[in-house]
C-alpha cells in the first residue's frame, strides 16, 4: 500500500460524506469554535494523533455535534485549512 492510499472502512463506503453547514448565528459560532480547537489539537498532537472525540471535549461539544458538522476528521482539517487561506487572501 503506498503512503498516499487510505484504508477502506464501512464509515468511508459508499455516498460521499458531506458536512451541514449552520444555519443559524449560534452555529456558526460553534463550528468557529471547533475548528479554532481542532487547528489548536492538530498543532499540539499532529493530525495522525488527533481524534475527533477529544476536539469534541476540548471544545466543550458533543461527539454528535462535531460530527454533524464535520462527518470525519479530514473533513475538519479542510475546513481549518480553507478558512485559513480564506483569510490570507483577504488580508
Amino acid at each position: 500500500m503506498s503512503m498516499g492510499s487510505q484504508k477502506s472502512t464501512p464509515a468511508t463506503e459508499g455516498a460521499a460524506k458531506t458536512a451541514k453547514a449552520p444555519a443559524r448565528k449560534r452555529g456558526r459560532a460553534r463550528v468557529a469554535a471547533l475548528q479554532k480547537v481542532g487547528a489548536e489539537v492538530f498543532a499540539e498532537t499532529g493530525y495522525e494523533a488527533a481524534t475527533m472525540t477529544g476536539i469534541a471535549a476540548r471544545a466543550g461539544a458533543s461527539i454528535g455535534s462535531l460530527y454533524q458538522f464535520f462527518p470525519d476528521k479530514e473533513q475538519l482539517a479542510a475546513a481549518i485549512h480553507g478558512a485559513a487561506l480564506a483569510d490570507l487572501v483577504a488580508r
